[in-house]
């Protein structure tokens, strides 16, 4: 399964018809943490906690890829090998 993580649902299409361009067969499930988005723009920081925290409720859905598309988090997704960005 490919887990997406988002800021916003307006993501969810976009990222849901790339990868069935490819396979109508890959699970797919998308995450959406819009508070990630507006903590980092208000603080001018990612939350490290709280997207850990996302992360690790991802990760219980035992994803094989977690991809995050959200460049904001960008410096906080480079921290975890598991992670990958598409921003």
């Amino acid at each position: 399964m490919i887990a997406f993580l988002h800021t916003s649902e307006a993501h969810i299409d976009k990222f849901e018809n790339l990868v069935r361009q490819h396979s109508a067969e890959i699970p797919i499930q998308h995450f959406v943490n819009k508070p990630l988005l507006d903590i980092a723009l208000a603080n001018g920081q990612t939350d490290a906690q709280l997207f850990l925290n996302q992360v690790e409720k991802i990760k219980a859905h035992q994803p094989s890829l977690i991809i995050c598309t959200c460049s904001t988090l960008g410096a906080e997704c480079d921290k975890y090998l598991s992670i990958h960005r598409i921003d």
